[in-house]
């Protein structure tokens, strides 16, 4: 999915936020580094629908 400019957008949330997930999606990670990450992290208890695709 691509936005343009011209989206809807709501108010804007921090900086650090937003350069956090600026940066993670603007590349992807190699294979070894998302494995790496997922057995590193737990999903939150409160974080039903985030899961890791498979």
């Amino acid at each position: 999915m691509e936005y343009s400019a011209d989206d809807k957008t709501s108010s804007p949330v921090s900086t650090q936020l937003a350069d956090i997930v600026n940066k993670r999606w603007s590349s992807k990670l190699s294979d070894d580094k998302f494995k790496e990450k997922i057995a590193k992290y737990d999903r939150p208890d409160n974080c039903e629908r985030l899961f890791a695709p498979k």
